[in-house]
């Protein structure tokens, strides 16, 4: 706890600071239960590298928080050990499918910064799943691990990420690894929510998508997911193993086409060379999986901060790729990306977003 004594000035500021750190908290509470609780997508999937065979499930939901308390310890204004107690209710399609709620207590204090340990529990019809956070104040982003559950979710282990904290735009993917099978009410619920999202119905067959499409399109989204993970940790070798090694890139920046892997990897050298740290956003990734081949879109961001300190905000673009299915692996022979022409002008529209 901070221990030292503030005049009247002193007083207002951390009246000030202590607002400001209620307001964020309350959205990042609304966030953190919108990332363990939402209409379930559940599939197979295995990579090389992974022992065993696991089930993975994308949780995308909403909440309407209805209760939030703070026990401020002494001195008034953020201290050590102040904590932040929050509950609210899960919301799928306008109606409540579960409840849930957590606390932060702040353990770290760098001047107006402030680091809490944050603890969550939602329940669902399935059982409970319980997610384990740092989180520092005034972070846009967020990656939460799930440490957990019971019931179905009883071997629940991932992590749900979530971007543009306390803004609008709040989005977030939580993905969820299962080292079991779910159960068969489990895969019914995760069929039914499938074929209500048009994003993951495509394909289907009599009415729900065989199990096969399921676990190729897990497969798909993993190996989308892990082009965010590996130019934000500015990786090309894990990058290099996403693509065929005739890729036809058409990307964003000259030449008019890229072939062959090498290639792919020299558009994103700049991203290596001048970024310090690099944020990279999806949205709205729609699919369509055939046998071996499969096709999909959505739109991307790249933001960071260069390594002269400069903040790059980026720009939305347009994704389309193309996958083929070789040896029983999933790789980008196709990818395209674009943002819409000005035709008055000759120049690209860059400040649109989805």
């Amino acid at each position: 706890m901070v221990t030292r004594r503030l005049g009247s000035v002193g007083v207002h500021e951390r009246e000030r600071r202590n607002n400001n750190m209620r307001a964020s908290l309350t959205k990042f509470f609304a966030i953190s239960l919108v990332a363990a609780m939402i209409g379930v997508f559940a599939v197979n999937s295995a990579d090389a590298d992974t022992p065993k065979k696991r089930q993975a499930e994308v949780l995308e939901f909403k909440v309407q928080n209805d209760q939030y308390a703070e026990n401020d310890l002494a001195p008034k204004g953020p201290s050590l050990g102040d904590t932040y107690v929050y509950s609210g209710t899960a919301i799928k399609d306008g109606h409540s499918v579960g409840r849930g709620g957590g606390s932060c207590q702040v353990i770290h204090i760098k001047g107006e910064e402030l680091t809490t340990q944050c603890l969550i529990t939602i329940e669902l019809k399935r059982g409970s799943l319980t997610m384990q956070s740092l989180w520092v104040s005034g972070t846009e982003s967020l990656d939460m691990a799930i440490t957990g559950g019971t019931g179905d979710l009883s071997t629940a282990r991932g992590t749900a990420r979530y971007w543009d904290i306390a803004t609008p735009k709040e989005s977030v993917r939580a993905e969820i690894l299962h080292d079991s099978a779910l159960t068969g009410e489990a895969q019914s619920t995760a069929r039914s929510v499938m074929t209500s999202q048009g994003s993951t119905a495509k394909g289907k067959i009599g009415g729900a998508m065989p199990a096969q499409r399921e676990m190729d399109e897990a497969e798909i989204r993993r190996k989308v997911g892990m082009i965010t993970e590996g130019l934000q940790a500015k990786d090309p070798e894990s990058l290099k193993k996403l693509y065929a090694t005739d890729i036809v890139s058409f990307d964003i920046e000259p030449p008019l086409q890229s072939v062959g892997v090498e290639a792919k990897l020299k558009n994103w050298t700049p991203v290596f060379t001048f970024f310090e740290s690099v944020t990279y956003e999806m949205r709205e990734l729609t699919l369509t999986v055939g046998d071996d081949v499969a096709f999909g879109h959505a739109f991307a961001r790249l933001s960071g901060t260069l390594k002269d300190g400069t903040a790059m905000s980026g720009m939305w673009v347009r994704v389309t790729y193309c996958f083929r299915k070789t040896d029983g692996t999933w790789l980008i022979a196709h990818d395209q990306i674009s943002v819409p022409l000005d035709i008055t002008s000759g120049k690209g529209a860059v400040d649109l977003e989805p």
